[in-house]
C-alpha cells in the first residue's frame, strides 16, 4: 500500500567516500543504490553511481552498463556521457568512446566532453581532428574564470592547452604552439613552468634569443627550477658558451 520514496541524490553517500573505501561501508553502498534502482529503475543519478561503484572494484562491463541505463533515463545528463567515455578510452575503446562522446554532444556543447573527444582522437592519431576540438573545448574553457586559477589541481584549461601541444609536437607544427603559448603565459606570467616550455619550443623554432629569455624569466620566478637551469646549460653549451654552460650545470646539480 505504500512506496517508499526514492531518495535523492544529495541523501545517497558521496561518491569520494565510496571510492576510497572498498570494504564493508562500500558493499552497503552497492546494496543501497541497487535498492533505489529496483524501487525506481529510472533513478539516472542513483545508475550514475552505481556506474562509479563497479568502475571502482573492476567491474567495467557492469559500469558500462550503469553509465547506459543512466543515459537511458536521462540523455541530458552529460556526466554520464563523460564518465563512460573514460571508462572506455580507459579500457583502449577509443573508437566507441567517441560515438557515446557524440551523442553527448547532441544534447549539450560543455568542454569537458571536447576535452574527451580531443583526447580520443589524440589516441587514435587523428592530430588535426585533435587541435579542431581542444580548440573548441578552450573556447567554452575562457568563459569561466575559475578555469585560469593555477591553485586549482588539475587546471582544466593548462590540461586542454596540453592536449592541443601533443597534437601539434605529433605533427611538428612548433610555429603554432607558440602561438597557442604566448596568450596562456599572458593568463599565468608567474608559471615557472610554462616558461620553461615555452623556451623549449622557441629553441625548437630557431629563436635561441628568446628561449634563454624566457629560461630566465622562469629562473626568476622559482630559482631551484632543475628543469629549467638544465635547459639552460644544454642550450649555451650547444653554442660553445662553455663557462656559461658550467654555471648552470653546477647550479641544477645543486638543486636536484
Amino acid at each position: 500500500q505504500h512506496t517508499p520514496k526514492t531518495p535523492k541524490f544529495s541523501e545517497l553517500n558521496d561518491n569520494d567516500k565510496i571510492s576510497d573505501d572498498k570494504g564493508s561501508s562500500s558493499e552497503k553502498s552497492l546494496g543501497w543504490f541497487e535498492f533505489a534502482v529496483h524501487l525506481d529503475p529510472k533513478n539516472f543519478h542513483a545508475w550514475n553511481t552505481l556506474g562509479f561503484i563497479h568502475k571502482d572494484a573492476g567491474n567495467y562491463e557492469k559500469s558500462e552498463n550503469c553509465f547506459r541505463q543512466c543515459i537511458r533515463h536521462n540523455v541530458g545528463f552529460v556526466p554520464a556521457y563523460h564518465a563512460l567515455s573514460h571508462l572506455l578510452t580507459s579500457q583502449g575503446f577509443f573508437k566507441k568512446a567517441l560515438q557515446v562522446i557524440e551523442d553527448g554532444l547532441k544534447h549539450h556543447s560543455t568542454s569537458d566532453l571536447y576535452n574527451s573527444k580531443a583526447l580520443c582522437l589524440l589516441e587514435l592519431g587523428e592530430y588535426d581532428e585533435c587541435v579542431i576540438e581542444s580548440k573548441k573545448s578552450l573556447d567554452i574553457i575562457k568563459k569561466e574564470p575559475s578555469h585560469f586559477d593555477t591553485h586549482v589541481v588539475n587546471n582544466v584549461f593548462l590540461f586542454t592547452v596540453n592536449v592541443a601541444v601533443r597534437a601539434l609536437m605529433a605533427t611538428n607544427r612548433i610555429p603554432e604552439i607558440i602561438s597557442i603559448y604566448e596568450p596562456v603565459l599572458k593568463r599565468f606570467p608567474d608559471s615557472s613552468k610554462l616558461h620553461n616550455n615555452f623556451g623549449y619550443f622557441l629553441l625548437k623554432d630557431g629563436q635561441g634569443e628568446r628561449a634563454v629569455e624566457s629560461w630566465k624569466k622562469a629562473i626568476s620566478i622559482e630559482p631551484d627550477n632543475w628543469a629549467v637551469l638544465l635547459n639552460l646549460g644544454m642550450h649555451f653549451h650547444d653554442v660553445n658558451e662553455f663557462l656559461e654552460a658550467t654555471l648552470y650545470f653546477d647550479k641544477c646539480v645543486k638543486t636536484c
